[in-house]
């Protein structure tokens, strides 16, 4: 009897062992498996502004291959960079990343849209160009002929109605701009142009003026810019104004059917910084001007309030793997000291943001537009250091 129990007893534990046993094999296999998964990141691509570039995925400790470089009319695309940094693609991925594409200015034209009649003839104008590259450097080409041709001087003739779009490539392929071009039969006059811009300049600084048409595709949009006192400030034909000694300036714009727009520019004393709204002040020729200042009847004029001081320092910097390309830290002040409450700088055709430490500038541009925090606009004196 005793000997039959004893039996038992060992058959009872035999089948705990195996079913512990078991539970352990299952526990190992389950954690080989989970120790098998194969993690997986996604890489973000922000074009800012440019072409759209999808996202990738990529295996844990594999590379993210290079997309196609992302466009943008006016720019050079310069690289993607990660945390202020050019982006290296033999980088093992082992977190979910976003790269910001980084824009340099390259062939800036003076306008991105041009109408034309059938057999009437434009030329675009080049505003400016990257360092290296000058106009005998340019290739023109129509995207149809038969809308639209362009010659080796960026002489544009409109042939039969239609839309098409012209380039402007450097001979190495490297930069490039376009202009969409809309051909109609007949002439669609301008009915009002206002001038868009700042109102006010630094003395021996510029700023540059543009316009806004209506309808859009009026036909032909050349202008003829004009200003009341050239011993005070100048403008040229593409709206570019510069202050040359204190006081102020009416800036009148005439359409070849004879609209015209006028806007006020105030040249300040370059020691000084005001602020000025680029959006406000856009006046037609048949706009009334209450300025109390200009009262014939004259009066004291009341003391304006001490306006704060700003202005921003770019020091040059070697950064490593940037290539060629100039590499700065920039420092805002504000009374002559560190100032960080702006949303953004725009100096020769680069946008900065405050958390931007490193920035590439390819022309020293004597001024720059600070927007602060409440959105107002001024325009800043830029030093340059190394």
């Amino acid at each position: 009897m005793n000997e039959k129990k004893d039996k038992s007893k060992k058959s009872k534990k035999l089948k705990i062992g195996i079913i512990f046993g078991i539970l352990i094999l299952i526990v190992i296999i389950f954690l080989l498996i989970k120790g098998c998964e194969i993690k997986k990141y996604t890489v973000k691509f922000n074009s800012d502004g440019g072409t759209i570039v999808k996202d990738i995925e990529v295996k844990e400790n594999e590379t993210v291959k290079r997309p196609k470089d992302p466009s943008k009319n006016g720019y050079y695309f310069e690289g993607w960079y990660y945390k202020n940094k050019l982006f290296n693609f033999n980088t093992k991925i082992t977190k979910n990343i976003t790269l910001k594409a980084y824009w340099n200015l390259g062939i800036n034209l003076n306008k991105t849209k041009m109408g034309l009649i059938v057999g009437q003839n434009e030329k675009i104008e080049i505003l400016k160009l990257p360092n290296g590259i000058s106009e005998k450097d340019l290739i023109y080409s129509s995207s149809d002929e038969s809308i639209a041709i362009v010659d080796k001087n960026g002489n544009i003739k409109g042939l039969k109605k239609g839309t098409v779009m012209i380039t402007v490539k450097s001979k190495d392929g490297k930069y490039s701009a376009s202009v969409t071009v809309t051909v109609t039969n007949e002439e669609i006059e301008v009915q009002t142009v206002l001038i868009n811009g700042p109102s006010s300049v630094n003395v021996g600084n510029n700023i540059k003026l543009s316009t806004t048409f209506k309808p859009s595709n009026a036909t032909n949009q050349k202008l003829t810019w004009k200003s009341s006192n050239s011993e005070i400030a100048t403008v040229d034909q593409n709206g570019n104004v510069k202050g040359l000694k204190v006081g102020t300036v009416t800036i009148t714009v005439t359409t070849a059917n004879g609209k015209t727009a006028t806007k006020k520019i105030t040249v300040r004393d370059s020691s000084t910084s005001h602020n000025s709204n680029s959006n406000n002040n856009n006046n037609n020729s048949n706009s009334n001007n209450n300025n109390n200042s200009n009262n014939s009847s004259g009066g004291q004029q009341q003391e304006q309030p001490k306006q704060d001081k700003y202005s921003i320092t770019f020091t040059r910097e070697r950064q490593e793997g940037t290539g060629n390309t100039m590499q700065y830290t920039f420092v805002v002040y504000k009374n002559g000291s560190s100032f960080n409450d702006f949303l953004g700088i725009e100096c020769g055709g680069v946008s900065i943001t405050p958390k931007l430490r490193y920035v590439s500038l390819q022309s020293e541009d004597h001024s720059a537009k600070l927007t602060l925090s409440d959105g107002s606009v001024i325009y800043i004196t830029v030093n340059y250091r190394g």
